[in-house]
């Protein structure tokens, strides 16, 4: 697990934390009313994640764009071409597996993008 990962369900975890608190510091209710309010804290936690998630997949697509182009959807590549590639791509994964002191691999990808690159290994440091 990803240390960003982390810190998000911690932060999320404290917001409902939070709330709960709010809900027996503030004024006295029956208990259809917590359970209300913690059902409310609970889908603001989902809808915080959500977000979240779709914020995280935005900026790795704006990463990629910026490294290796925009993806080339239409592009017609043969099925021979693409296993070539995908083993090309395997052995960079195996080689940074093999090298100490080197980030792990995030992401390996065949699909063709607008910079000449008709595949790429990603690799990302953990921090």
């Amino acid at each position: 697990m990803y240390y960003r990962d982390m810190k998000k369900k911690y932060v999320v975890s404290v917001f409902l934390c939070f709330m709960i608190c709010i809900l027996f510091f503030t004024e006295a209710a029956s208990a259809v009313n917590y359970d209300q309010k913690i059902k409310e804290a609970e889908n603001e936690q989902k809808s915080l994640e959500q977000k979240t998630e779709k914020l995280q997949k935005d900026m790795e697509e704006a990463i990629e764009i910026v490294i290796a182009g925009e993806q080339k959807k239409g592009a017609v590549i043969s099925t021979h071409e693409r296993l070539i590639v995908a083993y090309h791509e395997i052995g960079h994964a195996l080689v940074a597996a093999k090298c100490k002191h080197t980030a792990p691999v995030h992401k390996i990808t065949i699909i063709p993008r607008t910079k000449g690159a008709l595949g790429y290994t990603m690799q990302v440091e953990e921090n």
